[in-house]
């Protein structure tokens, strides 16, 4: 876990302080920080956690004050109690109190062994702009992950922002513009850019010179279309997000601005970070309408499809009518393949604990969804019959 240096001055609505809040005027406030503060360098926790309490209450959207909270009580060892208020800190939060606090979540799924979880978090406080790898290798709470593979890779990461897999955004070869669908990705390594895919992939060793302004970079191609061995000079900026590249393939004069012209015959080109994919569990999450059913072989009329199904990240709930409704617990697999969904009833018109196997796949801005009602088996492929009894659905976002 990872602090900040709190003070005072920290505390954004302390700026109004002719604002009386709830019960605590600004005076009070003030003070009432002052020793919350005092007591985590002091680490009474109690203490500060009462003080923070009190603050988060008086002034809810402060993300000063819930990060302090929450590093108060996640110190104290009252995980479960910390990690609502690291949510705070990031939902209200910004630049540095944002990516700690994100950093800080990574640490309590880390401690309750929750890998991947840990690791996404750790992944977004990093693209928030948390770099400190040093508190990253060292942090106790950050122990049960340092073995896996997947922190190695991320200190690298860190270490170097070029390294990963990037979309082009624009681009142009001797002033002549590359058409949208014609735009090639970019896959980096520590020592290698990958640019294309099939027989039009190009791989580059690279070496970048940080002293110059801009950065200097020397590309050797190690495989092309047209061979290897050929030597291009260029110049790069780059930060997390974005990259800009000019170079001369022929080796020769090296680019001094990002410009290609049909006289200097240069190639330039933009690129952006490629967005991380979305887990079907987190997609799935919202509100759907069916759009076609079909139970153990049979059509679903269409004018019982008209509810509206909602999925949270662990329910799912099925009006039945204006008062009754299923609800249903649910996990899933995106391991396997297909994708396993189980559910179980916990509430509504059939018994509660009632378990259903299924499987479901993304199709567009839809997803299909196949299970066995009763529990007992589950689907290997997207079909409802009558022999097999199984339940067979096609949803639409609402």
């Amino acid at each position: 876990m990872f602090c900040l240096k709190l003070n005072k001055r920290l505390f954004s609505f302390l700026a109004l302080v002719f604002v009386f809040a709830p019960n605590l005027v600004a005076q009070d406030l003030d003070e009432t920080i002052r020793k919350g503060t005092l007591a985590m360098q002091s680490q009474k926790w109690d203490v500060a956690i009462k003080a923070f309490t009190e603050v988060t209450k008086a002034h809810p959207k402060d993300a000063d004050a819930w990060f302090a909270l929450g590093y108060s009580l996640h110190a104290s060892g009252d995980l479960d109690k910390a990690l609502p208020a690291h949510k705070k800190a990031v939902e209200f939060g910004f630049g540095e109190v944002k990516h700690t606090a994100l950093y800080n979540i990574a640490c309590f799924h880390s401690l309750k062994e929750n890998p991947d979880k840990a690791f996404d978090y750790l992944e977004q406080s990093v693209e928030a702009g948390f770099v400190d790898t040093t508190q990253m290798k060292s942090d106790s709470d950050l122990a049960n992950i340092r073995k896996d593979k997947r922190f190695d890779e991320l200190i690298e990461r860190v270490n170097n922002p070029l390294i990963g897999t990037w979309m082009a955004s624009g681009g142009s070869r001797a002033g002549n513009k590359i058409s949208s669908e014609r735009l090639p990705l970019m896959t980096v390594t520590s020592k290698k850019m990958v640019v294309g895919e099939g027989d039009e992939t190009f791989v580059f060793e690279y070496e970048i010179d940080k002293a110059e302004s801009p950065m200097e970079i020397d590309l050797t191609i190690t495989k092309s279309p047209m061979g290897q061995g050929a030597k291009a000079k260029g110049i790069i900026e780059f930060d997390r997000k974005r990259i800009k590249l000019c170079y001369n393939p022929d080796g020769s004069k090296r680019p001094k601005e990002f410009k290609a012209t049909e006289e200097n015959k240069f190639h330039s080109f933009t690129f952006a970070r490629k967005a991380k994919p979305v887990e079907i569990g987190e997609w799935i999450v919202g509100n759907w309408n069916c759009v076609k059913g079909v139970r153990s072989g049979a059509e679903v009329a269409g004018e019982r499809m008209a509810t509206v199904i909602t999925f949270t990240k662990d329910m799912i709930t099925i009006p039945v009518d204006e008062t009754t409704a299923f609800e249903m617990s649910y996990k899933i697999d995106a391991s396997k393949k297909p994708v396993q969904i189980d559910m179980k009833i916990e509430s509504g018109p059939a018994p509660e604990g009632t378990p259903a196997k299924g499987i479901l796949k993304r199709d567009g801005d839809k997803f299909i969804l196949c299970y066995d009602v009763l529990g007992g088996g589950r689907a290997d492929k997207f079909e409802s019959t009558k022999d097999n009894n199984y339940h067979y659905f096609e949803m639409k976002r609402k």
